[in-house]
């Protein structure tokens, strides 16, 4: 170090004991001269990736200029903005934000700078950016949406400083696993540059842009293209970096995603080679005391586990414990990580102690940080996504430590885990705006529903008490429909205290997202995660939505403060206890049976009115078998010469247990899984070996009546039956196809409509009249909506399955799922007349993405659909007798019953195969026991009272 600099910082210690008083004019020109060469030489040694030199440097002329309260607006922007960047790279995120903090509360004295905003918009960028790093990523979403709240106000599209905005935005979004979201912000990045700057010109932001894709492409799916994709990616970026600064730190990061790119592909040489290269890159840049190298030990031990090399695994993770973690860099969660590593790898009487350090570590407030059979309350868990995988990993360790010795106890404790870590999986959710990345973040959170109900299913064997069933039916209901529950709640919430034309504001502005969404998805090859380039105009109009649709919730804060927090803060899964409350009442002869597709097995829940208990059912090859054959046969006009040997198999595994238990008249089934297209009635209790043809087969439907329904906790969701003494109003349509040739006609959906009008008033829509137009005004008038039309199933992006109605000037006819979404068609059954109305993508923890599951988020409670194509003459009759039997007074899966048994009575021997008749199912209320006829319980009191009264006077005689 030069004489001149200890002189510099030898009066710069003077000046820090001397106080705040400002020195004379010739100490002010010696004291600014200090503050440059430390401000100076802070930059010289950070550009050299000497950070520790930089913070000396940097935290001197920092403690000079807050203690003689500086004032020169270039010399503290240059000083604060540097030292908290230079403490963001050492990991000391909370001293990094109190800096950018003091730097805020400076611009805000600033009087004019017309680039205050800008300046400060910068200052809340690389707060969030500290945030993310602290895994607090709410707090970052916050800090990213202040800067919008600027950024906003010009033009986004031409902005440098907005691209890098989003781009840091996405590396959070990232972090959330927010994958889409990421995405799209990564894609309006890319758009800005493009707009802003040639490639050569801004090489930087192009690096950062392919560590982005290319990370997004190994989590979304790991799938073996998309990681090779995404290793090219990262391989590009990595040239990029390397030509311009090979010292900077994104280095690491690309040496790392490649390390466990390979890793995920099985190359575990290749991945290991890069795990050293990623070590040796920030030991060189930032010594072996880096907390960052805590992660890199932890993915380094994972590799040599899977090379079988678990005595040099204990090593690292033993090195990973041993580098010192100062209490605001809260890389807690990685050494936590590593403890947890070591309790798999060591003995089993040692999980308890690395549990403990573990737990002890995360939750330092906690007081029973010893004993592992207790997990801490509510209240001390942060909101944090490592939360639950902290949970899953204890509860496998338990479940571990109960094989081992028998102990209920940990068997208890490893389900109040697996318990933990699903509800903090849903609070995890909170923000996530969109349908599909919701329902691709409730997919993750499958193998522990499956873990935690293999779990409650061995505890309620042990223990068969009915806390623990409820534990299961917990489970159970929080794996199903996790989407609609959420919707029909803010819902609920919302409809108190705003008014209708903010809703239709907010509806208006959502659909158009979800519309440009749909168009920005279907112009991307299945296995690309962003759309072609020629699409770039349509995701441009994409977030520009979003924007517009940001602002205007912004706009909303000061009349409606709660409005943001309830519909887009609170998930449904948050608000809910481990418990289910069902009204056993409003069972009375039905019996509740409700199933979970597991990993290994098929666990199912029944309950009657005083009865209920959990099984588990074996998934054998045998019984796979089977319900792969019922599904083919019954889609298939044909059959399968299988069909009664399979379904006889799958009622004896799946039905006969609880039927036995108890002896059920009315099923109400809860499916799940691949048991979701499966029509139960048409499962055979019998091989009858008389049996000639398909009319003389002895089907569950003679027996047993039907329904269906989504999860146990929409059993009680309110409803809006409004049937009385056999009356309803329907609203029909029925489109004839006959300017579309490649469409087949319906020459039966017109009688079907008009035999319907010959039973129930209405408003009843044929041919061309039959638009799309038509349904989207309805005023929610009608109880019934029946659609007698043609269905486009896309398996791909079920949110662009759609019927196909009659074409107009306003709309075209084919009303997609997404736009059901933004609907409200408020009536109370929608009878989907269509092919495959009720078949789509199975997406786990929220169920199939049907059409009939867009009319539920339309505000449709009850749905009558379809499982697979039906010829239109049969669904003709079927309909002309479900709706006959509504007029007699039935309800809904009453009036399906009974009109499949008069199908069933009717039909040939060759109309009579369930291919024909069992297509359609009713989904919905289960309406509550027929309410008591009290006339007749006074005339019989009444009777009982003249006779008691005739025989004590006849005694007295």
């Amino acid at each position: 170090m030069s004489k001149t600099l200890w002189i510099i910082i030898s009066l710069a210690f003077i000046w820090l004991q001397s106080g705040s008083r400002l020195p004379d004019k010739k100490g002010q020109e010696e004291l600014f001269e200090t503050l440059q060469v430390l401000t100076s030489s802070g930059k010289t040694y950070f550009g050299q990736n000497k950070l520790d030199s930089a913070a000396f440097y940097l935290d001197s002329a920092n403690r000079l200029i807050n203690s003689y309260h500086i004032r020169d607006t270039a010399l503290v922007q240059e000083t604060k903005n540097t030292y908290g960047i230079v403490l963001a790279y050492l990991q000391r995120n909370s001293e990094s934000i109190k800096v950018f903090e003091e730097l805020n509360a400076f611009y805000l004295q600033v009087d004019n700078d017309p680039h205050i905003k800008t300046k400060r918009a910068k200052v809340f960028n690389n707060i969030a950016i500290n945030y993310n790093f602290l895994s607090d990523y709410e707090q970052a979403i916050r800090y990213f949406d202040s800067c919008l709240v600027i950024f906003n106000d010009r033009s986004l599209l031409q902005d440098k400083q907005t691209q890098t905005l989003y781009l840091n935005k996405a590396l959070n979004q990232l972090d959330l696993g927010d994958y889409q979201s990421a995405l799209e912000n990564i894609e309006l990045s890319r758009h800005i540059r493009e707009q802003t700057s040639s490639p050569s010109q801004d090489q930087y932001a192009l690096m950062r842009e392919n560590l982005v894709y290319g990370e997004v492409l190994i989590e979304i799916n790991q799938q073996k293209a998309d990681i090779l994709a995404a290793i090219k990616r990262l391989h590009a970026g990595l040239a990029i970096l390397r030509s311009i600064n090979p010292e900077d730190y994104y280095q690491g990061s690309f040496l790392g995603l490649l390390s466990k790119a390979h890793y995920l592909l099985g190359a575990y040489d290749e991945a290991a080679d890069y795990a050293v290269q990623t070590q040796k890159f920030f030991i060189s840049s930032y010594g072996d005391a880096y907390t960052g190298l805590i992660f890199r030990y932890n993915e380094y031990a994972k590799i040599l586990m899977a090379q079988g090399k678990s005595d040099s695994a204990r090593h690292y993770l033993s090195k990973a414990l041993e580098i010192p973690v100062q209490a605001d860099a809260n890389k807690t969660m990685y050494k936590v990580q590593a403890l947890l590593q070591l309790a798999e790898i060591e003995r089993l009487d040692s999980i308890p102690t690395f549990v403990s350090r573990a737990t002890n570590l995360l939750f330092p407030n906690f007081r029973d940080t010893t004993d592992i059979l207790h997990n801490p309350p509510s209240n001390l868990i942060p909101t944090h996504p490592y939360m639950g995988a902290f949970f899953t990993k204890k509860g496998a360790l338990l479940h571990k430590l109960y094989q081992q010795n028998g102990t209920i106890d940990y068997l208890v404790q490893a389900l109040d885990c697996y318990m933990i870590a699903i509800r903090e999986g849903g609070r995890s959710r909170k923000g996530l705006m969109t349908l599909r990345s919701k329902a691709t973040f409730s997919n993750l959170l499958h193998d522990s529903f499956s873990q935690a109900m293999a779990l409650a299913h061995t505890l309620y064997e042990k223990t068969g008490a009915d806390t623990d069933l409820e534990k299961i039916l917990w489970i159970s209901d929080q794996s199903k429909s996790a989407l609609l529950k959420e919707h029909l709640v803010t819902a609920l919430t919302t409809s108190i205290g705003v008014p209708q034309q903010v809703r239709v504001e907010e509806l208006e502005l959502k659909s158009k997202i979800i519309q440009l969404e749909q168009r920005v998805y279907s112009l991307s090859a299945a296995n690309q995660l962003w759309p072609d380039r020629e699409g770039g105009s349509v995701m441009a109009e994409l977030l520009a939505a979003k924007l517009d649709f940001d602002r205007w919730l912004r706009g909303l804060d000061d009349k409606y403060p709660n409005y943001r927090q309830v519909m887009y803060g609170v998930s449904y899964s948050e608000q809910q206890d481990k418990r289910i409350n069902i009204n056993e009442k409003r069972l009375r002869s039905k019996t509740l049976i409700d199933y979970f597709d597991g990993e290994r097995a098929f666990y199912i829940q029944y309950m009657t009115k005083g009865k209920k208990g959990a099984i588990s059912v074996e998934k054998s090859e045998k019984l796979m078998s089977a319900i792969s054959n019922v599904r083919k046969a019954l889609s298939d006009p044909r059959g399968h010469e299988s069909y009664e040997s399979s379904a006889k198999l799958m009622y004896d595994h799946l039905l006969l247990p609880v039927i036995r238990e108890t002896s059920p008249d009315h099923i109400l089934i809860i499916p799940d899984g691949i048991l979701t297209h499966i029509p139960f009635e048409a499962l055979l209790d019998s091989i009858d070996h008389t049996a000639q043809t398909f009319k003389d087969y002895p089907y569950l439907i003679h027996k047993y009546r039907f329904s269906y329904h989504g999860a146990l906790s929409l059993l009680d969701r309110p409803q809006h039956r409004k049937i009385k003494n056999g009356e309803l109003s329907v609203f029909a349509m029925a489109p004839t196809y006959d300017d579309q040739p490649s469409l087949a006609k319906l020459p039966n959906s017109a009688k079907e409509v008009v035999s319907i009008q010959n039973i129930f008033p209405g408003q009843y829509l044929q041919g061309s009249k039959a638009t799309e137009s038509s349904l989207k005004q309805l005023t929610g008038k009608s109880t019934v909506i029946h659609l007698a039309a043609h269905s486009e199933i896309n398996n791909q992006n079920p949110l662009r399955s759609h019927l196909i109605l009659s074409p107009d000037s306003s709309n075209d006819g084919l009303l997609h799922t997404y736009e059901l979404l933004s609907m409200n068609l408020n009536a109370d059954l929608i009878c989907l007349s269509a092919c495959n109305s009720g078949f789509g993508e199975l997406q786990r923890g929220e169920g199939v993405m049907s059409l009939a599951r867009g009319f539920m988020y339309a505000n449709v409670p009850n749905v009558l659909m379809s499982l697979w194509a039906v010829p239109d003459k049969a669904t003709g009759d079927i309909m002309q007798s479900f709706y006959a039997e509504l007029k007699n007074g039935r309800p809904y899966e009453n009036a399906l019953h009974q009109a499949k048994i008069t199908y069933l009575r009717d039909a040939d021997e060759h109309l009579s195969n369930p291919f024909y008749w069992a297509s359609f199912v009713y989904m919905g209320d289960i309406p509550d026991h027929n309410p008591t006829n009290f006339f007749w319980w006074w005339a019989i009191g009444g009777l009982v009272l003249v006779v008691a009264v005739w025989l004590i006077k006849r005694s007295c005689l």
